[in-house]
C-alpha cells in the first residue's frame, strides 16, 4: 500500500521540474530621448524640492555647533590617542620580533 504512494508523490514532482525550466524572453534596453528642456525642468524642481528640505531641517545655533564641535574635537583626540598607542605597542612586539629571529 505504501507503493502507490511513493509513485504519486514522484509523478506530483515532475511537472514541478518541467515549469521550472520555462524560457523567458530577454528585455531589451530602451534608449530614452530626454528633451534638453524637460531636463532643465527636472533641474529645476530638484533645486526647489531641495531648498524646500532645507528650511525644514533644525539648525543648531551657535552655542550647540560650539558644544559639538568640542565633542568632535575630543573623540578625534581619544581616537588618535588609541591609534598611536596600538602603534607603538605593535613597533615594539614587532622589533622584539625581528630580535628573538636573528
Amino acid at each position: 500500500m505504501s507503493e502507490p504512494n511513493k509513485d504519486a508523490a514522484k509523478i506530483k514532482e515532475a511537472p514541478k521540474k518541467d515549469a521550472q525550466k520555462k524560457d523567458t524572453p530577454k528585455k531589451e534596453a530602451v534608449k530614452r530621448d530626454v528633451p534638453k528642456s524637460n531636463r532643465l525642468e527636472q533641474v529645476k524642481k530638484f533645486l526647489s524640492g531641495a531648498k524646500s528640505e532645507l528650511k525644514k531641517v533644525h539648525w543648531p545655533n551657535r552655542q550647540q555647533m560650539v558644544a559639538y564641535t568640542g565633542v568632535v574635537f575630543v573623540t578625534i583626540a581619544i581616537v588618535g590617542a588609541i591609534i598611536w598607542i596600538m602603534d607603538s605597542v605593535l613597533s615594539k612586539g614587532l622589533e622584539l620580533l625581528i630580535q628573538v629571529a636573528k
